[in-house]
């Protein structure tokens, strides 16, 4: 068994991944359904004219901006699966398992073993923190522009080892691939700039200062293209720099939370204790590195584990850095759709938590072995539990969350059955108001909360551009009946600009019902039977933790 590891290990390794990610990923694939940014994208393939566009391609990129592979992505993607959400939805899925891989070419090249690496590439798809990307098919496409930054990093090593033409071939082809992942996409930028760490792991700080060079540029002109685009779409809020202090203090602190909580599975993310067990762990460790008494093999061991869990944490700081001058809804801990920033981190996340288990291994195994040789086999056995905890508690916690998505695709399509059903030929150029139906499914996860997200379905269920929608949900909207027809107002902002009476439609969700509006009369007499629906669905699923 253990030649056939070594002789078929990426065989082995992409199998794992897949199962894995089949089994994590099913229950959201089978219940299907997109999701808040999923409407808009398709909808401006559909119908890019009546959104003010020339084309399907214009359309996109007017929402990817200098993400010139994810125009591409999304354009492809939504031409050839249409409607076929479950199609979407598996190939997020087989992403992650292309991701992985890279991961675990990666983690081989940098020598460890088969069995370590395996068990890292895991834990990149069991963390519930990461699956949001996942469940969502808009963003899921980054996670193309980190595999191509993995496999052209996983080159770049292989480039310090090699000589002659075929070292250049090597750098180049690896250059190129960081060149596609960042137009691709801004997601791997933070880890190519930091990836000057793992090139140290392999050569001599010159060689990796001039490699490294050539690799800022690509971080310099893909944060200038990122910027230049962000802060000329009004969709993009950046923070004032008086509030940079406090939102690097927030997003420290969830992604300490983060952190802890993927090593104590047992009570939630407890974070004081977790912390004291951490430092106690590294003091535990250093006197066992000055012990005379302690092996060369045990101290490469700490040495190795301690600069693994090191370099994981840097890039996790760089990863999330990037994200201080933005608007707040980027929170490491966000539930729901905001959580998909942390896709960047999956990887360091994984080698950082097992780095610290494989520590604390050589650390007991060796506190062990000086009481009595026998039993410090225990130590492994222990690690392995633990490893184990935290797979299987990841993997319910994907699984659990994936349902909650799947429900939230299932009332949307709900909603647009009964629409379909009831209002089969709307007025041209006319305005739905649905009614009676919650805004959310859970925490950061809309139902049809927003008009650009039921306008978008609207359009896409009745086959028409022409289409409008707005969903009213209490304590969020007001449907005003305006002299020259109807507005949706948020607060004292007007949302919409009037619907005129005769092309304005109130629907029910509940009931099933709709009525054409033909004046202000009967606006105000609708609304005693019309009910704006409830903030969120009762009682709340929560997300795992």
């Amino acid at each position: 068994m253990t030649k056939a590891l070594v002789d078929h290990d990426r065989v082995l390794a992409f199998g794992l991944a897949l199962i894995t990610a089949v089994l994590a990923f099913e229950p959201r694939i089978r219940g299907g359904g997109f999701a808040a940014d999923d409407w808009v994208e398709y909808a401006s393939v559909r119908f890019p004219r009546a959104l003010g566009y020339g084309s399907p391609l214009a359309a996109v990129q007017a929402t990817a901006g200098s993400r010139v592979g994810a125009s591409l992505y999304w354009l492809a993607s939504f031409s050839w699966f249409g409607s076929h959400t479950r199609l979407y939805l598996t190939l997020a899925a087989l992403l992650s398992v292309v991701m992985a891989f890279s991961v675990y070419l990666l983690l081989r090249e940098l020598r460890f073993s088969a069995p370590q690496s395996l068990a890292m590439m895991l834990l990149t798809i069991a963390a519930p923190i990461v699956a949001t990307v996942r469940f969502w098919f808009t963003p899921s496409g980054s996670q193309i522009s980190l595999a191509l930054f993995f496999f052209g990093l996983t080159l770049a090593l292989r480039a310090f080892s090699a000589t002659g033409r075929r070292r250049l071939r090597l750098h180049g082809a690896s250059w190129s691939l960081y060149v596609l992942s960042a137009c691709y996409a801004e997601v791997a930028l933070a880890l190519m700039g930091v990836c000057i760490l793992v090139y140290l792991t392999r050569t001599s700080l010159a060689k990796a200062l001039s490699r490294w060079a050539f690799d800022l540029v690509v971080v310099i002109v893909g944060y200038v293209a990122t910027s230049a685009f962000v802060s000329s779409t009004a969709g993009f809020v950046k923070l004032p720099q008086s509030m940079w202090g406090y939102h690097a203090r927030l997003i420290g602190d969830q992604a300490l939370t983060i952190a802890t909580g993927m090593l104590d599975q047992s009570s939630g993310a407890i974070r004081v204790p977790v912390l004291i067990a951490l430092a106690g762990l590294a003091l535990a460790g250093g006197v066992v590195a000055r012990s005379p008494r302690t092996s060369i093999g045990t101290r490469n061991g700490l040495r190795r584990w301690g600069a693994a869990v090191c370099i994981s944490i840097v890039a996790i700081v760089a990863c999330f850095a990037t994200y201080i001058p933005a608007m707040l809804y980027y929170e490491p801990s966000g539930p729901g759709l905001p959580s998909h920033i942390d896709i960047v981190i999956a990887a360091p996340l994984a080698v950082a938590v097992f780095g610290v288990l494989m520590f604390a291994w050589v650390v007991i195994a060796e506190l062990l072995s000086r009481v009595r040789i026998s039993v410090s086999r225990y130590a492994l056995a222990l690690v392995a539990v633990w490893f184990a905890v935290i797979f299987v508690h990841g993997m319910h916690g994907v699984r659990q969350d994936g349902r909650i998505w799947a429900a939230a695709g299932d009332r949307d399509l709900h909603l647009l059955h009964v629409l379909t059903a009831d209002l089969s030929h709307p007025a041209h150029g006319s305005t739905i108001y649905t009614f009676g139906e919650a805004g959310t499914m859970a925490v950061g996860l809309p139902l049809f909360f927003s008009s650009f997200e039921l306008t978008s379905a609207v359009k896409i269920a009745y086959d028409r551009g022409d289409l409008s929608a707005y969903p009213v949900v209490e304590a969020d909207d007001v449907v005003h009946c305006a002299p020259k027809g109807i507005t949706v107002v948020a607060g004292s902002t007007p949302l919409s600009r009037p619907s005129p009476y005769g092309m304005s439609y109130f629907f029910s969700v509940a009931s099933g019902n709709s009525e054409r509006i033909e004046s202000v009369e009967a606006c105000i007499n609708a609304l005693s039977t019309f009910r704006p629906g409830p903030y969120a669905v009762e009682p709340m699923p929560e997300w795992s933790k």
